[in-house]
């Protein structure tokens, strides 16, 4: 999980500051709701059913899991229990799973931050040539694809990217990060998100 650059963690929940280095001022909107991050032990019970499949299955199935088989080439190099370790990787599938899709998101999102940036006359064309070679080392460009699409079709035209929304009125609570904000009939905060492609 991303942490936005304005945001502490403390022991009441996250709070966030005005500006980078400030002290934590006010809550975050899921710290006054008394949102905890949701549990998918369901999810994860069936990832760790499909991975065990595999493994059992051997050989091509296997290679959707290259956790399981780091696992098992460090057992083997070790001498240790392979069956075991394999387990042990199985187990973690759903925690794996998650990790990749937030580095994929993380990456995704750079490169729609990038993006705004340069429209903002404050980032440079080699930062995303950048942020899109990293997405094609993972074999992500359809997601860049999605994001220019949703660029184009809408014309974004970016007013500042990457602002914390705050509420003064209602209570006194920070939230999430506007990953945009841009100039679509009027003015609207756009958040980025990403899915494989």
């Amino acid at each position: 999980m991303t942490q936005p650059k304005l945001a502490h963690a403390t022991e009441w929940g996250r709070m966030y500051g005005r500006f980078v280095g400030d002290r934590p001022r006010v809550p975050s909107i899921t710290t006054v709701l008394g949102e905890a991050p949701d549990t998918l032990h369901g999810w994860h019970a069936r990832v760790a059913v499909d991975a065990m499949k595999a493994y059992l299955d051997g050989g091509d199935a296997l290679a959707r899991y290259p956790h399981v088989t780091a696992a098992i080439d460090e057992a083997r190099a070790r001498n240790r229990d392979v069956d075991r370790a394999a387990r042990k990787a199985i187990a973690g599938t759903g925690l794996w799973l998650a990790d990749q899709a937030a580095e994929r998101g993380d990456r995704v999102h750079d490169y729609a931050e990038q993006v705004a940036r340069y429209y903002l006359g404050v980032g440079a064309l080699d930062e995303i040539a950048e942020a899109r070679d990293r997405l094609a080392a993972h074999d992500e460009l359809g997601n860049a694809a999605q994001f220019e699409d949703w660029w184009m079709r809408y014309q974004v035209k970016p007013v500042f990217a990457e602002a914390t929304v705050w509420n003064h009125d209602g209570g006194g609570y920070a939230g999430e990060t506007a990953s945009v904000v841009n100039r679509e009939d009027g003015v609207r905060a756009s958040p980025w998100a990403s899915s494989p492609s």
